[in-house]
């Protein structure tokens, strides 16, 4: 992660573990690769050397937090294709003609392995 002054910055071993543990909902390469982006996009708001660690604690705990709220109180996802996201968008079978419904399943199975149909999801 860019830092303030230019600087390259990169968590030790010994972070990355302790996230580990403390962050277990949460996909930690991701994260870091958010935080990489941000340092990248916001040079006014990047951080320094010695207040990076404080920064990627701060961000991955927030998110670790969110994620175990989420956990609790089982929070799943509507079933609505908005929030099914742009996978389920484009693979959706569920408008085409009947005809063109099998060609279609074979294709997708074939390209991307899944298809969307009625609501839900099938694999090979």
């Amino acid at each position: 992660m860019i830092t303030k002054c230019g600087s390259d910055w990169q968590p030790t071993q010994e972070m990355m573990e302790g996230w580990a543990k403390t962050c277990p909902d949460i996909n930690l390469q991701v994260h870091l690769g958010r935080m990489t982006m941000w340092c990248q996009a916001n040079q006014a708001k990047r951080k320094t050397m010695g207040g990076m660690f404080k920064f990627a604690n701060t961000w991955l705990n927030g998110e670790q937090d969110k994620a175990a709220r989420a956990k609790a109180s089982g929070h799943k996802k509507k079933n609505s294709m908005r929030a099914q996201g742009i996978d389920a968008q484009l693979t959706d079978i569920t408008w085409l003609p009947d005809e063109d419904k099998h060609m279609m399943r074979s294709f997708y199975l074939q390209k991307v392995g899944f298809y969307h149909y009625d609501g839900k999801f099938y694999e090979q």
